[in-house]
């Protein structure tokens, strides 16, 4: 999708660095000019010219800039709908998922902050992979800390020898 924008921003960004490097050429041919014959005629045009040259490379800049700045702007949309694809797909399996539970719930705090119905389904996602994990890991070592598996509570640690508790 917007193939012709990102054309032309690669166009621009192309035509920006000729411009850059002919004005940086020109600028060097020109100040060498002015240097080396100061006092004549074409040192006084080699003079003229340091200022237009060094226009040019400002110019030429600007461009590979703005040529960037397209392809910038392409990218951002690029990501920001394939972001936008993932999150529905995520709503669409949450939504599936409290189908196949029987209802849908809404949180009271979601409620409160003015959620949308995704980003509620979002939080009450999160909070069960939460309570999933801490289910999973429930078995804790009171001596160092160390969290073990539900099913070895009651067993003890093998680095510090305590009664691991859930």
């Amino acid at each position: 999708m917007f193939n012709q924008l990102r054309w032309w921003g690669r166009f621009n960004e192309v035509v920006g660095w000729i411009i850059t490097v002919g004005a940086a050429v020109f600028f060097i041919i020109s100040l060498g000019t002015a240097l080396g014959k100061p006092r004549s005629f074409e040192g006084a045009i080699g003079f003229a010219a340091v200022l237009p040259s060094l226009a040019g490379i400002a110019i030429g800049i600007a461009t590979v800039i703005y040529g960037q700045m397209v392809r910038c702007f392409v990218a951002i949309e690029e990501n920001t709908r394939e972001t936008n694809r993932l999150l529905q797909s995520l709503g669409l399996r949450q939504r599936s998922a409290q189908g196949l539970l029987g209802a849908e719930k809404k949180t009271v705090t979601g409620s409160i902050l003015g959620l949308s119905e995704t980003q509620q389904q979002t939080e009450m996602e999160v909070g069960r992979l939460t309570a999933q994990r801490q289910e999973s890991r429930a078995a804790t070592c009171p001596g160092c800390g160390r969290a073990f598996p539900a099913e070895l509570k009651g067993r003890f640690c093998e680095e510090c020898g305590a009664r691991l508790s859930g």
